[in-house]
């Protein structure tokens, strides 16, 4: 629902680019301050599936929990971010400097299907590594990928498809 919201916000307006960071920044301050007052008071003592239990949950913040606080304070993050990113891309500089992001975000669905690939024919070395130079690899393999097919043939293949899918069920009459 935020991002439908921020996608209908003149993003180019820079008071508008403002208002997002300092609403990011807000919703993190809230959503994270009262996670981690809810950390500290929650009663450690409560059987796992009592109400009281599930009350007080609300309330904890940790990460990827889906807890309300965690919810608030990650979509802060995320407009803090946005914010941040189109400050950078409003000039020529941010914009040639941050184009290997932009591709690997303007073929997103493709690259995250990419990995699915990889871990598959690499196996559990892919899956489970701990090491670095795993996470390196494929991050370089990615960027570098992204933005040689964005610089020849475009739009990614997975993103190609999805339009011309929903292009298709648009002219569906009703």
């Amino acid at each position: 629902m935020v991002g439908i919201a921020v996608g209908r916000l003149e993003l180019a307006r820079v008071a508008v680019q403002a208002r997002l960071g300092l609403a990011g920044v807000c919703l993190m301050l809230v959503g994270y301050g009262l996670g981690e007052l809810g950390n500290a008071l929650v009663p450690q003592d409560l059987p796992d599936d009592s109400w009281e239990q599930r009350v007080w949950a609300l309330f904890e913040q940790y990460p990827h929990s889906a807890t309300t606080s965690e919810v608030v304070g990650s979509a802060g993050f995320a407009l803090f971010v946005l914010a941040i990113c189109l400050c950078a891309c409003s000039t020529r500089v941010g914009r040639v400097l941050l184009y290997p992001v932009a591709a690997v975000g303007a073929m997103a669905l493709t690259a995250y299907a990419g990995h699915f690939l990889a871990i598959k024919v690499l196996g559990t070395y892919a899956e489970y590594s701990s090491d670095y130079t795993v996470f390196l690899q494929f991050l370089i393999a990615t960027i570098a990928l992204c933005v040689l097919w964005r610089a020849i043939p475009g739009t990614g293949p997975l993103e190609r498809l999805v339009a011309s899918l929903a292009r298709r069920a648009a002219r569906i009459p009703k």
